[in-house]
């Protein structure tokens, strides 16, 4: 087993994330540090989704919304930016990634009419995927293994 199968996570709506267990920020701080997460579709459906946080004022994420087509991938990068060496130790930094299945109704709107009307979708049609942070000050060779695993996979 390598080292995504085993980090991976495999929600019963299908939708695999990677990292599944926590997104990694590695030091120092003094720049914009990035990290990034891979999310996978392998259904026969497309997929909106949105992201959010609890510190918006730290983090730029690109893209924070999209679609993700049947069996395709997307790749989500968290920029942390500069900040106090003080805030790297708070422990409560967290991502929530929101997303639903689009019917073929959904299909004729745009994304941003998609993202617009979120909040009145069925929200038994809405999932959560959560991940938290944390931040690390050196990279380990385990580490850089598993980047290198990564990007051979996709």
């Amino acid at each position: 087993m390598n080292v995504i199968e085993s980090n991976q996570k495999i929600l019963s709506d299908q939708l695999i994330f990677y990292p599944s267990d926590e997104l990694k920020f590695y030091g120092p701080y003094e720049n914009c540090v990035i990290c990034s997460l891979i999310i996978l579709n392998p259904s026969e459906k497309s997929v909106a989704f949105k992201i959010k946080t609890n510190k918006q004022k730290l983090y730029k994420v690109k893209p924070n919304n999209g679609i993700i087509d049947p069996k395709q991938s997307i790749l989500i990068n968290f920029n942390l930016v500069v900040f106090s060496k003080n805030q790297v130790n708070e422990t409560d930094h967290k991502f929530k990634i929101q997303y639903r299945y689009l019917s073929e109704s959904d299909k004729t709107m745009s994304l941003n009419e998609i993202i617009d009307k979120w909040e009145i979708f069925p929200q038994e049609n809405v999932y959560d995927f959560r991940i938290n942070c944390k931040f690390v000050m050196e990279r380990s060779n385990e580490d850089e293994n598993e980047v290198f695993s990564l990007i051979e996979r996709f």
